[in-house]
């Protein structure tokens, strides 16, 4: 669990069953040293996810202390199986 956001802890209760209790840094470098890395370095992808925190947290107290904290909180495993893919959707065409 996170230590530095104090108002989501607060609001959600959240320390119930926690037993560590540290930084977004300090969760990157253990999982790091696990073997994990971080899911997403691509700037483009991070403001993308952070506008969309923004808008679906509106009023709320934010999750994420900002933009660049979100890159050290998804994290992927190099040999862990591929997700399947998504069907995609096809395109219409505007008119």
């Amino acid at each position: 669990m996170p230590a530095n956001l104090p108002d989501v802890i607060e609001q959600h209760d959240i320390f119930e069953g926690v037993n560590t209790l540290t930084t977004l840094w300090d969760w990157s470098e253990k999982f790091i040293r696990q073997g994990f890395r971080i899911a997403t370095c691509d700037p483009k992808i991070l403001v993308r996810a952070w506008k969309i925190e923004v808008k679906s947290n509106e009023g709320g107290s934010p999750w994420y202390p900002g933009a660049g904290a979100m890159r050290y909180c998804f994290y992927s495993k190099p040999d862990a199986p591929a997700a399947p893919e998504r069907p995609r959707r096809p395109r219409q065409k505007r008119t």
